[in-house]
Formats: C-alpha cells, structure tokens, sequence
C-alpha cells in the first residue's frame, strides 16, 4: 500500500476538499477516504486565481458526485507564497466555510508541495520564488509516521537552503527551481534531483494527501480565525516602514 492510501485509511469515511492558490498554478484537490476516490484540479492560465477558483471547485465536486454539505473537511494553503493568491485562496474557503457551518483545516504550501513526494527515502526541497533575490523554502523528510518539518520556513537566498543540504540526496521542487536551477547544479556537490514539470508545482492530488495527515493531527480553525503565513512583510508594507524610518526586518506571518 502507498504512503497516500496509508494516509486515507487511516481516516474514516471523509471527504476532503483542498485548495492551494500560493502560486500561478492553482490546485484543488478531492479526496473520500472510504471509497479512496481521489480527483484532482491543476491549472496554470492567463486567468487569475479569483476568476477561476470557484468554477473548478464546482467542477470537480460536480465530477465526483459531492456536494459541498457533504464535505467533511475543507483543507486551505495558508503560505507562504503569492499574497494576492492567498488571500483569494483563503478567502473563498472561508466562505465555503461559513455558509456550510464548518471549519478548516490549514496546510503550509511548502507542506503540500513535499507531498508530490511522499514517501521518499530522500530529503525533500520545496522552493517557492519570493523575488528580491530569495526563495520561501524548508526541508522535509517522510518516516514511517508521517512527514517531518526538518527546518523552519523562512524567506531566504537560495545559497543559504543549499548549505543545509549537501552530503544527502536532495529533490528539488517549486517554483524557485525555475528561477535559481543553474544556483543548485552549481552548487550541489552531493546527488540532487530538479523536479521535472509534472512533479514542480502544486497538485491537487498531493495537498489532499497533506491535508488528510494535517486533519488528524492539528486541531481545526473557525473561518474566522485562519490568517496567511506571508513569513514577511509586503512590498508595500516595506515602502511604508522606510517611509516612517522602520527597520526593514522580515516579519513571520
């Protein structure tokens, strides 16, 4: 058996809806652990996150004969990531949330991006492009018992993740790797992977996985409490500090 059907048997009889919206490629994901049907969403068009999100909910609850009521657990990307696609991504899951009477369950994108992974023997490296020179990244490793968070995220230059991992086989992933792939051959002495396309950014498949393993060990958050993990302050909200004279510090969402 899979490390994701592993996961879904070890949830009773949910159906799971997840949305990531951290980046360009919007996913969503379906996933009924009794009956292990399991559909997905991924989608990369001119069209913005808000243009298009509710219509592929639609469709894909549609697709697998499930109403929203039916929904168990509504499983939402809280960062790090694209402030203008979380806020959307969160803000129709909040919704959903509140006009069904339910709550949901938060993941990390980085999270949802190591499950294209799970249940690999190696080190697993999603990088996220946070622009100005940096990438949203941490390392995880998948054990027996789930996946483990073996650094903290944190928006940092790519050379600093790359420090953290030489001597062990290292895949690769996100939307960092498109930006900063020749910094990791360039870097890496040990053997590494670079994610190919299929495989390099979210999945509507994997994040509905990580939000089974979130729902059995992280408590639930009401809509109205569930805030995004930006992990630091906006351009905006930089422009305004040296406007006032603050430090220009990065500030954990």
């Amino acid at each position: 058996m899979g490390y994701e059907a592993t996961c879904a048997a070890s949830l009773l009889a949910m159906r799971i809806l997840a949305v990531d919206t951290s980046t360009q490629v919007g996913a969503v994901g379906f996933l009924d652990t009794d009956s292990e049907t399991c559909a997905e969403i991924n989608i990369s068009i001119g069209q913005t996150h808000s243009q298009r999100l509710l219509s592929c909910i639609d469709y894909l609850l549609s697709s697998v004969d499930c109403p929203i009521h039916d929904v168990d657990v509504l499983g939402v990307s809280i960062g790090p990531g694209s402030f203008t696609g979380l806020r959307i991504g969160i803000s129709v899951m909040q919704g959903l949330a509140f006009a069904e009477g339910k709550e949901l369950t938060p993941f990390s994108s980085l999270e949802g991006l190591a499950f294209n992974y799970a249940g690999s023997s190696h080190i697993i490296c999603p990088m996220i492009d946070a622009r100005r020179g940096e990438v949203f990244s941490a390392l995880f490793r998948f054990l027996e018992a789930g996946m483990v968070r073996e650094t903290a995220e944190a928006a940092v230059e790519p050379e600093e993740v790359l420090r953290l991992v030489s001597g062990e086989k290292v895949i690769f992933l996100g939307t960092g790797i498109d930006v900063y792939g020749d910094v990791i051959s360039a870097a890496m002495s040990s053997e590494y992977v670079l994610a190919p396309h299929h495989l390099r950014h979210a999945r509507g498949s994997s994040i509905v996985a990580c939000v089974a393993e979130c729902a059995k060990n992280r408590p639930t958050v009401g809509p109205a409490d569930i805030r995004p993990a930006y992990l630091r302050k906006s351009n905006a909200e930089l422009a305004r500090d040296a406007k006032n004279g603050a430090p220009k510090g990065k500030e954990a969402g």
